[in-house]
């Protein structure tokens, strides 16, 4: 054991960092050592490839109109991470990446489905998860969508939080956001958004049609909108009520005013 030990410390300068951090099972050297070139120091770490299919649209296809956007071309990029971070982080990539009988922890390569993320979405979202870059990382209107999405795919759990704390802090209460807050299981960011809109009659709740589940949660809060109205209504008859009691009316005409008035408080 203690040669197999030496033989992998002294076979090249790239390997020490996976040597001695103790690699997971199945851990593989580096890509750059794979490839025949030194690793630079943040670089040794990365032993997994993390792919994306992306569409990417042409100059050509902009020139031909917008029937064209509809045939982009898919193009498959890559991204080396480090499997220490992502398996500290997730419990999905660390039930793949530990295990020999998934695909990706035989191969080391991990797809992303166009669904769920991009390139671009997924260096915001790792660069949150490396313990150097993510205390100085901060969650912005332009990478809340897609680092929310990643961290309700691979189970980020804390990340997750962030992410809703500041769409409940940053985004006002509307239809888009409360589909986003069902869609990914905020459930404190979806009450505060049924409490708001309920409250609204002019809402449109027809985007909902097709889920039962929400339109009962919506039920509810017209439910509690209904019973916050009805309350004020109580409380401005019982002004009116103790108004009238010790006010005289002094004529026909004042008398006639005020039930006038108080028959529309009471329709209203």
């Amino acid at each position: 054991l203690a040669q197999a030990i030496l033989a992998q410390c002294t076979v090249g300068s790239t390997h020490w960092g996976l040597a001695l951090s103790g690699p997971l099972p199945g851990a593989r050297p580096c890509l750059h050592a794979r490839r025949g070139r030194p690793a630079p120091m943040c670089d040794r770490f990365s032993d997994v490839v993390i792919g994306f299919v992306e569409a990417v649209q042409s100059a050509e296809d902009e020139e031909e109109g917008a029937e064209s956007k509809q045939k982009k071309s898919k193009v498959d990029t890559t991204m080396e991470v480090s499997s220490h971070v992502l398996c500290l982080a997730s419990p999905v990539f660390r039930a793949m990446l530990t295990s020999a009988e998934w695909e990706e922890g035989r191969s080391r390569r991990v797809a992303v489905p166009p669904s769920v993320g991009t390139r671009r979405g997924f260096a915001e979202f790792y660069a949150f998860l490396v313990p150097g870059s993510s205390c100085e990382k901060c969650v912005t209107d332009d990478n809340v969508d897609d680092v929310l999405a990643l961290t309700d795919y691979y189970q980020v759990a804390a990340l997750k939080n962030r992410c809703e704390q500041f769409l409940a802090r940053t985004r006002p209460c509307s239809i888009p956001l409360l589909q986003q807050a069902d869609k990914y299981g905020l459930a404190a960011l979806r009450a505060n958004c049924i409490e708001h809109l309920a409250a609204d009659p002019d809402t449109d709740w027809t985007a909902f049609r097709d889920n039962p589940g929400m339109l009962w949660e919506i039920t509810q809060g017209l439910r509690m909108a209904y019973r916050a109205l009805h309350e004020v209504s109580k409380d401005r008859l019982r002004e009116r009520d103790s108004w009238g009691r010790w006010q005289d009316p002094g004529s026909d005409a004042d008398s006639e005013r005020l039930g006038r008035q108080g028959a529309w408080d009471e329709r209203w």
